[in-house]
């Protein structure tokens, strides 16, 4: 007969296989599935990947974690993180995604099929008022007192709020905040109030 469950060739039983010299049935190596009759192994699709052995099923494959991508046929690991400047939900095939994040549901169960989660799957460009390092899961916000006008921020893309202005965190521009009057706000100023004038001096902008 067949291979059985998470494994593959052979004809007969493993004993018939040892005593006739026919190639035996063996273990479905990592990063591959072997349903039953299988006479050669199955690669993981890529946006998956398996670092166990014996899987028989596509499903035995795993998402690409959050923050990494997985971009080829058959891997036990992923490839890496995903690029500076995006983010990356589970299921990534590449390492720099532009195709938003969508929920999927999964199954949780080979047999249970109404024992279901549901992921995000995905990943996009960084949006302006953020930035992202490699790995980025969720797009980080500015910090307050700093603002970025262009997506695809990694790292040091947050700018200093120039002087007269102040930005909340997550700003993508300035201008529409300019200092209130009675108050000043030197480079880096983070809320409108933060620096009143001292008594006996005014700001009128």
């Amino acid at each position: 007969g067949g291979a059985p469950w998470g494994r593959y060739g052979g004809e007969g039983s493993s004993i018939g296989d040892f005593l006739t010299g026919r190639p035996g049935r063996r273990v479905c190596r990592r990063g591959h599935y072997c349903p039953p009759g299988s006479s050669t192994p199955t690669p993981c699709p890529r946006w998956t990947y398996s670092p166990t052995e014996a899987n028989t099923n596509r499903r035995d494959c795993l998402l690409c974690p959050d923050g990494q991508y997985c971009a080829t046929d058959g891997l036990i690991a992923p490839t890496g993180n995903c690029s500076s400047g995006h983010y990356c939900r589970r299921g990534n095939d590449e390492a720099a995604p532009r195709v938003g994040v969508t929920q999927e549901v999964a199954f949780n169960s080979l047999w249970q099929v109404h024992n279901t989660t549901t992921v995000l799957v995905g990943g996009d460009i960084c949006p302006n008022g953020t930035y992202c390092p490699p790995g980025t899961v969720v797009p980080l916000q500015c910090p307050a007192g700093t603002y970025n006008p262009v997506m695809g921020g990694g790292t040091n893309s947050c700018l200093p709020c120039p002087a007269g202005y102040f930005c909340v965190e997550g700003s993508f521009e300035y201008a529409s905040s300019p200092c209130p009057m009675g108050y000043y706000c030197p480079q880096g100023t983070r809320y409108a109030v933060e620096f009143p004038c001292a008594n006996g001096t005014f700001s009128n902008k």
